[in-house]
């Protein structure tokens, strides 16, 4: 049965997906943004010291807060950021570079002195055998500069600046939850009444994409959000990407904050996450709700089609504020994410530059590499899908030239009776198609997504 709802059609059991729009994505936005960051530029040279107890008069040195880094190593510059926590002369934190990936840290502080280190593995599930020690002296309360030396490896130099902080304006609690050994999530808590919401972002990014998008949903139920390992300040562990472990990290969070009978909401490829909840863990929860995120990415049908079109990438201009970042957003990806979400995706330097794309490439690829084909049949709570059907006209980028290849990218529905037939096995399912939206449907057509969840959870209750 098809029944018209102004610009969305509800589509009872008889979906035709558009998982092409969920591929193109990486490459349409995200992928290009990792390639388009680049560190700032390096800072100014430090000046001298004023005694051991800092630069500016007697007053006691605390590094706690989150710096940035320019990095001189014999491979060329680079950038990195550290957060640091300090008590009296201990230190701790987290230490982020695009080529050794974030990682915790412990160290003293000594006067002046810093010091501070950490092990890795060089490769995935190998033994952490080398080690990395960041040294040197503070030369004010705002800036420092040492040696940073790989063993085995080789040595650099750093200059550090103190972050400026930036007040996240969204009206969230954050709170840290242990989900596996070593392993923490952040979680975002909007609050709000009523029966509970759980948000997870898609590939690439972090539960802060919904920092505007949430708090309308607190007139629905009680809205949480939580940033999957790799990501934000999530931990980034060097295994534990696949879609199952993913979804226990998700009942983990569950369990822990004693949500009961939660409806989950994944957009892209948290729709992995749903589908392996539903399937496992069914009886945990009320209703799964995927944001143009149901689809089978053990097959790609679109690939060569994506192959032969050039998105658009942002320019250096576009890269020297979020400001300027945000304004050239609608023009490269046809969305503007919120600023706090910028900010978890890229280190912005202390001149307010956009700089490198701050998880590593081989996150996006294990989750990847990852995922499952669904067995949507399997799940026994409603679950609704919000499919976002797009125009290749109206894709950022779009030429007249490359009019077949866009076609094929985003209006091709050649696999979507044997998608729509796999989802056809859920006998709760149902499906809204969205006309005329972006792969970020929540945030294209923000009042269909609001209205369609309102329907769904009301008919939960």
């Amino acid at each position: 049965m098809l029944i018209s709802l102004g610009n969305t059609m509800r589509v009872r059991v008889r979906p035709t997906f558009t998982p092409a729009i969920i591929a193109a994505i990486t490459v349409l936005g995200l992928a290009a943004l990792a390639k388009a960051g680049q560190a700032g530029p390096a800072g100014q040279a430090p000046q001298g010291t004023q005694g051991t107890q800092g630069a500016q008069g007697d007053r006691p040195i605390d590094l706690t807060g989150s710096w940035t880094m320019d990095l001189a190593m014999p491979r060329g510059p680079g950038a990195a950021s550290a957060t640091f926590e300090q008590h009296g002369a201990v230190l701790t934190g987290r230490y982020w570079s695009s080529t050794l990936g974030q990682h915790e840290f412990r160290g003293t502080l000594t006067g002046t002195a810093m010091e501070f280190s950490f092990k890795f593995a060089r490769t995935q599930g190998g033994p952490q055998d080398t080690s990395v020690v960041l040294a040197g002296a503070i030369v004010s309360l705002d800036e420092m500069k040492g040696t940073i030396t790989l063993t085995p490896g080789n040595a650099g130099t750093f200059s550090a600046h103190r972050a400026t902080p930036w007040p996240d304006p969204s009206p969230h609690r954050i709170t840290m939850v242990t989900v596996d050994r070593d392993v923490s999530l952040e979680v975002l808590d909007w609050g709000g009444s009523g029966r509970t919401l759980v948000l997870l972002a898609g590939l690439g990014n972090s539960a802060h994409v919904f920092d505007e998008f949430a708090p309308k949903l607190r007139a629905i139920g009680h809205v949480y959000g939580i940033t999957r390992r790799g990501y934000g300040k999530s931990g980034m562990p060097p295994s534990g990407y696949d879609a199952d472990r993913l979804a226990d990290d998700v009942l983990a969070v569950i369990d822990q904050l004693k949500l009961e009978n939660p409806v989950v909401i994944g957009h892209s490829i948290a729709g992995e996450e749903l589908t392996s909840l539903g399937v496992r863990y069914s009886n945990r929860l009320g209703g799964l709700i995927y944001l143009d995120a149901a689809a089978d990415r053990t097959i790609h049908t679109v690939d060569d089609a994506m192959s032969r079109i050039n998105f658009p990438t942002p320019t250096t201009d576009d890269m020297q504020s979020v400001a300027a970042f945000r304004r050239w957003m609608p023009r490269g990806m046809g969305v503007v994410f919120p600023e706090s979400e910028i900010r978890q995706m890229f280190l912005v330097t202390a001149e307010g530059r956009i700089g490198p794309y701050l998880t590593p490439s081989r996150i996006p690829d294990a989750i990847n590499a990852g995922v499952k084909k669904p067995d949507y049949a399997a799940i026994k709570v409603p679950a609704l899908s919000l499919d976002a059907r797009a125009v290749a006209s109206e894709m950022p980028g779009y030429t007249p030239e490359l009019h077949a290849a866009y076609v094929a990218a985003f209006e091709s529905s050649a696999d979507a009776q044997a998608r729509a037939a796999a989802f056809d096995a859920n006998p709760r399912g149902t499906v809204v198609v969205i006309e005329h939206a972006n792969h970020y449907v929540f945030l294209s057509n923000e009042s269909d997504v609001l209205r369609e969840i309102r329907v769904f959870v009301s008919a939960l209750n």
